[in-house]
């Protein structure tokens, strides 16, 4: 059977009929996807675009459930009395407990001083617009759910999934709320009294764990209100609405695993037939403090008879290169993927490095075009070091950067003004527990790492406009976040437009095309709140020196929506600009 006849079964199988115009509207070919068949693709796209509309009903689903539970619960009935007394009798056994123990001023003492932590908080936060609106919208959308709860019995089914879906919003606007608040702990304003909560939270900790007492009645409290949760997720859904409910929920988890059965059997289709070859390599093991074999494979997508470029992932990020996503990206531009950590601080010294592994996957694998291949190179966290300073060294031979959550920009050759025309896209969360040098700046709290490199980018950008620099800030998030969708889109077009448009027999090293700055697009770099669309170079409307550099339409809004309106505090750099000596020591 050709992969033609596999998806033409599949697809009338799923009795999609849009999704079989689109596929054979493109013709697709009695094998494997070629390169520009787009067909397959498209399908596996709607597919998922399917799955996620799935997913979401599911969880609305389920929300409505556990809302509908807990209403039911709150009225305190007769299939919860044992389990209720058993959680009042342990939270009593506690404060007894911690009574005998003399630890009754050593809690208060901790309410006191956290009290004191958070009204500081949110004095501060009293003139941040957004963060008090969103403060609002929870309140409404809890106000909301009260009401709903209190005619529990007497809703429909409309009105139980209304349940659901302001139940999930307000859960994650709740936590995004937390995490602002926590993001401020470290302001100067708020640090000493943080740092007092956490000295009388230590404190506590400590002598708690001195009265063995205390420790037994807190294991017993967790335990009574894991039965009570258990107990409550047992409670029947009497009402029509009710059990219409639950009939909604189980052909909602069935239409999930429809849609990921037709997600998995698409994507084995794409890239089940990929093929891994594997070298052995000497190489310096860090912990073991000497030169060891290492086994190096490198995934190869099905039906790729020419390898245009390889990923290269520190094991620190190794999804990029191993992860579905990745993987079926790779497939689509017809990128070899590897996980490879050898790297030295002397950029030339790395690639020559990773030269040599080329050579031997070439030799073993049939391709010698890998000799030389072009480069995308990711690291994480510290692991960013090594990896970007390859294009520092050497930029014609990558055509892109993954750069998560790494900082100390200046930690580059010539603070990487040697990386021009580099795709570089960089990841940070929106409120790092750590910082570049200097650590995590009074003014900024947790927000000090996308801050400050956002302004250190910006600073290579505005240089003659010759870097290629994209920055995404994940929400709520701490180090170590990158998204893999924004991730797999930067891929896909590192490689149509920086990849060599002809084959390459692998003699010579890969030189990678130029991107012109005004073939791209840009956005503003105020990420939140932008005040200019997203336009071609030449006719943005905004300062091109604010701005990141992208390569399409598609790239540039992506990100743009990826972020806007997604912050709840303020830039704190609109009132504490980054000052122009920083950072305080540059590297030679």
């Amino acid at each position: 059977m050709t992969q033609r006849d596999a998806i033409h079964g599949l697809l009338g199988r799923w009795s999609v009929g849009l999704m079989v115009s689109v596929v054979f509207a493109s013709g697709l070919a009695s094998t494997l996807p070629a390169a520009g068949d787009t067909g397959p693709w498209e399908a596996l796209d709607m597919a998922m675009k399917e799955l996620r509309a799935c997913e979401a009903e599911h969880r609305a689903c389920n929300a409505a459930v556990e809302a509908y539970r807990q209403a039911l619960a709150a009225a305190r009935p007769a299939a919860l009395a044992d389990a209720q007394r058993a959680v009042d009798e342990a939270e009593k056994a506690l404060a007894d407990a911690e009574k005998a123990a003399g630890l009754e001023g050593a809690r208060e003492k901790l309410q006191q001083s956290r009290q004191a932590r958070d009204a500081k908080v949110e004095q501060l936060l009293a003139d941040a617009p957004t963060f008090q609106e969103a403060v609002k919208r929870r309140d409404e959308m809890q106000k909301r759910i009260g009401q709903l709860q209190q005619r529990i019995a007497e809703l429909n089914l409309e009105e139980l999934l209304e349940l659901g879906r302001l139940s999930l919003e307000e859960r994650a606007l709740g936590k995004h709320i937390a995490g602002s608040q926590r993001a401020w702990w470290k302001r100067g304003e708020v640090e000493p009294l943080y740092r007092a909560a956490d000295a009388d939270y230590k404190a506590y900790g400590a002598a708690a764990g001195k009265a063995p007492a205390v420790k037994e009645a807190g294991e017993k409290i967790k335990a009574a209100r894991k039965a009570l949760d258990d107990a409550i997720a047992t409670l029947p859904l009497d009402s029509a609405a009710g059990k219409a409910l639950l009939e909604h929920q189980a052909a909602a988890e069935t239409k999930v695993v429809q849609a990921k059965a037709r997600v998995s059997e698409l994507e084995k289709l794409l890239i089940g037939g990929a093929k891994t070859v594997t070298v052995t390599m000497r190489a310096f093991d860090r912990k073991a403090k000497q030169e060891v074999d290492k086994k190096i494979s490198l995934w190869v997508p099905p039906n790729c008879d020419y390898i245009r470029g390889v990923i290269v992932a520190h094991p620190m990020i190794s999804s990029l290169a191993t992860g579905q996503p990745m993987r079926l990206a790779a497939a689509r531009t017809a990128l070899a993927t590897m996980v490879y950590d050898n790297f030295a601080n002397d950029g030339k010294e790395s690639l020559a490095r990773l030269d040599g592994v080329l050579e031997k996957l070439a030799a073993e694998s049939g391709h010698p075009e890998l000799r030389g291949a072009p480069l995308l190179l990711g690291g994480l966290s510290a692991s960013v070091l090594g990896t970007r300073n390859v294009a520092c060294a050497v930029p014609h031979r990558v055509f892109g950067i993954v750069h998560a959550a790494g900082g100390n920009m200046q930690e580059m050759p010539d603070d990487g003004r040697g990386m021009v025309q580099v795709p570089f896209l960089a990841h940070n969360g929106e409120f790092e527990w750590c910082g570049p040098i200097g650590g995590i700046r009074p003014e900024y709290g947790n927000q000090t790492q996308w801050v400050m490199i956002r302004e250190q980018m910006l600073r290579l950008w505005r240089d003659r406009h010759e870097h290629r620099m994209t920055l995404v800030v994940v929400p709520n998030a701490d180090h170590g976040a990158w998204d893999v969708g924004l991730t797999a889109l930067f891929v896909r077009k590192a490689a149509e437009y920086r990849l060599p448009t002809e084959k390459r027999d692998g003699t010579t090293p890969a030189v990678c095309r130029p991107l012109p700055v005004e073939k791209g697009w840009l956005t503003d770099a105020d990420l939140d709140h932008p005040t200019h669309e997203p336009a071609p170079y030449g006719s943005y409307k905004g300062d091109k020196n604010n701005a990141f550099w992208h390569f399409d339409e598609e790239m540039a809004r992506a990100v743009y929506e990826y972020h806007k309106g997604r912050f709840l505090l303020p830039d704190p750099t609109k009132t504490h600009p980054v000052p122009a000596d920083w950072p305080p020591g540059r590297a030679k």
